[in-house]
């Protein structure tokens, strides 16, 4: 029989049989009737583990939203004037994350729209570029020079989309007019990565107001719009839908 031993550390720790078994039970909604005995029982624990007997613990069901609002109740009354700090730091530059992530996920759809063409490997290659950019977003600093445990956007990355703007906008008529995002499946799916691409850079401008962010990264952004939207006029092969100014009027 093998000896029993404690592990006596602030983490991991052993856990009762108890605790093993509620964790491999569904979770239950704060909002579900079945939810009420789970409180009642985690009230009677709390007043032990208080050394509290007679209290009555009051225990906040709900989000870290619920936990502000319950604070702001209890020291702001009715008619104060409260002043409220928001950086913003964390939000934009996740914010901006997020964006260039759903930017790749939506030229995912145009790689699929796209099948075998001569673009589809342009659109893989800034896939791959994209998740470089995710990765320098999110981690800060001043110092912007790639290593390897640190990616970062670099000038070559920005070159390869500029040249690549030009050789495919050679090949394409002067515009006459605004176009309208579509023409085939392939090329509307380029323009709503475009569309994304321009918010990603919008983002990201406003993340480096609050924080140190890559130079190249911003430019590699702005310079990705350009490109999604001339291939996406190649695409069409210049037979793109115009824009009649009050056509509808």
């Amino acid at each position: 029989m093998s000896e029993h031993r404690l592990l006596m550390i602030p983490g991991p720790i052993e856990l009762e049989p108890s605790v093993l078994a509620a964790m491999s039970a569904p979770s239950t909604s704060h909002v579900d009737p079945d939810f009420v005995p789970v409180f009642g029982r985690a009230l009677s624990a709390l007043r032990s583990v208080m050394l509290a007997p007679s209290a009555q613990p009051y225990v906040l069901a709900g989000s870290g939203t619920l936990a502000m609002e319950v604070a702001c109740a209890s020291l702001i009354e009715r008619g104060d004037r409260a002043l409220v700090v928001d950086t913003g730091y964390f939000s934009a530059r996740m914010a901006a994350i997020g964006d260039v992530d759903e930017l790749n996920s939506a030229l995912g759809l145009a790689v699929v729209a796209l099948g075998e063409s001569e673009f589809t490997a342009d659109l893989v290659r800034v896939q791959n570029d994209l998740f470089d950019l995710g990765a320098d977003i999110a981690t800060p600093g001043e110092d912007f020079t790639p290593s390897e445990m640190v990616l970062r956007i670099v000038p070559s990355q920005v070159t390869w989309l500029e040249e690549r703007i030009d050789a495919v906008n050679d090949s394409l008529p002067p515009l006459t007019s605004f176009i309208l995002p579509g023409g085939s499946p392939a090329a509307a799916a380029v323009h709503l990565a475009r569309a994304i691409a321009r918010r990603a850079e919008r983002t990201l401008v406003a993340a480096s107001h609050e924080g140190s962010i890559n130079p190249q990264a911003r430019i590699y952004v702005n310079r990705l719009s350009d490109f999604l939207f001339v291939l996406a006029r190649r695409i069409n092969n210049g037979n793109d839908p115009l824009w009649v100014p009050g056509a509808s009027r």
